[in-house]
């Protein structure tokens, strides 16, 4: 049968959505676990409204009542007004922005995709850090994009760095762009600043943009000094892309507004830009209520933030000192993000073990194969986790680990 054929009546679907459309087994199980109604002990959570903090004092639905809600007139890049706001907030890092640079959008994925179409022809190549989010996989398909891997390495300080001969052995002539995630997800670990010198000579030397994702860049925990906390202002010569958004900037994913910052030599900056503006024009996709509350919600960014940070670095202790005197679960160093990484020793078939964790020890981790590790077994947390299951979960997960692992 043609693969690319729908189930009924000989319907085709583009090649570009020849996915698996069905649950992977650890979700399925999952979700039949939650339906029987018995304690789960979730490990994966990372949604800011699901995770039992009280969010109330952002005074959502106040911020609605503005004068202009009612009032359309589109604009492309985003509302003067809501540019500006992103325009201080990256004063306050120290980093002068232009607004005439920044352009918004529903989501970060939405960005993503406008650049995807601004810079790759159909099979043009965009080289991803590895481990990596999965999202990235399914962006690229719909945009006819192919992926390739350039690794980040672990080292004895327990710093991430990257693998430079396997980034350069990564690039072809049809690499049109780097993502770089800072810090990453799931690793936590923020681009190293040699790291992105290196980077930046290369994508000069062959005219390939770098695409920056931020949205964790506020929650630093343990970075180090050698961190580059953001790429805004620091891409000379580079055309590059700087992402972020109040999904985690403000825990509110359901408002929908990201932004890009667009960089580079004003020869070709303010080309693409014009493309990219086209593009926006073309979708129009933040609406005006969100764009017209955006400053009264980043006002009030410090109180949620401060909460969020609370329970990160609490959770980061408590697995520090759960895990301190058992050698086979390594917690590693989370410098920033909202995820913790274990390496599992003494586990071979990792899969195996995260369904049999989450049937025997209803634990819930992610397995490390969803972000694309090269090597060993690793489980995935979600830093958001309430303290109290946070604590619970782990100590069953080395319970079980003990009696199991090899």
């Amino acid at each position: 049968m043609d693969d690319n054929l729908g189930a009924g009546q000989g319907w085709r679907f583009a090649k570009r959505t020849q996915w698996d459309v069905s649950d992977n087994e650890f979700s399925a199980r999952m979700a039949e676990l939650k339906k029987e109604g018995r304690p789960l002990f979730d490990l994966t959570v990372s949604n800011p409204l699901r995770c039992g903090l009280d969010l109330s004092e952002l005074g959502i639905a106040g911020s609605f009542d503005k004068d202009g809600l009612l009032d359309y007139r589109p604009d492309p890049l985003g509302l003067p007004s809501a540019r500006e706001v992103v325009k201080a907030y990256y004063a306050e890092k120290g980093v002068n922005v232009p607004a005439s640079r920044l352009l918004l959008t529903a989501s970060t994925s939405d960005a993503y995709s406008y650049i995807f179409r601004l810079l790759c022809e159909a099979d043009d190549e965009v080289l991803i850090p590895a481990p990596s989010y999965p999202l990235f996989s399914f962006l690229a398909d719909i945009s006819d994009v192919r992926l390739k891997s350039y690794a980040l390495e672990i080292g004895e300080d327990g710093l991430w760095r990257m693998n430079r001969a396997a980034f350069m052995a990564a690039l072809t002539v049809r690499t049109r762009a780097i993502i770089v995630v800072n810090p990453n997800n799931p690793s936590g670990s923020f681009v190293r600043s040699e790291d992105l010198d290196f980077m930046l000579v290369v994508a000069k030397e062959r005219k390939i943009a770098i695409i920056c994702d931020e949205v964790f860049a506020d929650y630093a925990l343990d970075a180090g000094t050698d961190a580059v906390p953001t790429l805004a202002g620091r891409c000379e010569g580079v055309l590059s892309f700087v992402l972020s958004g109040i999904s985690k900037i403000l825990a509110l994913p359901q408002m929908k507004l990201a932004w890009m910052l667009v960089q580079g030599p004003e020869d070709v900056l303010e080309d693409a830009f014009k493309r990219l503006e086209i593009i926006a024009d073309s979708y129009l996709s933040v609406n005006t209520p969100v764009m017209l509350a955006f400053g009264d919600w980043m006002g009030r960014r410090c109180h949620v933030q401060a909460l969020l940070q609370a329970r990160l670095r609490e959770n980061v202790q408590a697995m520090n000192e759960i895990l301190h005197d058992y050698e086979g679960l390594d917690a590693l160093r989370v410098e920033g993000g909202w995820y913790a990484l274990l390496r599992m020793k003494g586990v071979y078939n990792e899969e195996s073990f995260v369904l049999r964790l989450m049937e025997d020890e209803r634990v819930a981790v992610h397995p490390g194969y969803f972000y694309d590790f090269a090597e060993g077994a690793h489980a995935v947390l979600g830093l958001l986790t309430p303290t109290g299951l946070w604590r619970e979960g782990l100590m069953r997960l080395a319970a079980y680990h003990r009696r199991h692992a090899l």
